[in-house]
């Protein structure tokens, strides 16, 4: 599950914070956290990986900063198919 996590000190406010990543803490799901749009697209492939492991079966929080990183345009890159490809073995 994606979570653009924003600050909560205002009703529309445009600062990331991690207050809705952290009302989930507990809830015995892995959070990861990304920095930009390729870490999340990176982090989005890696969280179906590990939540289909067999040896996991956990469900992953992929979080990332609110209204920047969600509201933002940059070009990602996504794996090379090699790599994509050995992740589904």
């Amino acid at each position: 599950m994606a979570i653009a996590t924003r600050e909560m000190t205002s009703p529309e406010t445009i600062w990331s914070g991690q207050q809705d990543a952290m009302s989930v803490r507990d809830a015995g799901w892995i959070q990861m956290f990304c920095e930009s749009n390729q870490e999340i697209l990176d982090m989005m492939i890696q969280a179906y990986r590990i939540t289909e492991d067999e040896r996991v079966h956990i469900p992953v929080n992929v979080c990332y900063g609110g209204c920047i990183e969600k509201l933002e345009q940059a070009k990602s890159k996504p794996g090379a198919k090699e790599t994509l490809w050995l992740m589904n073995d």
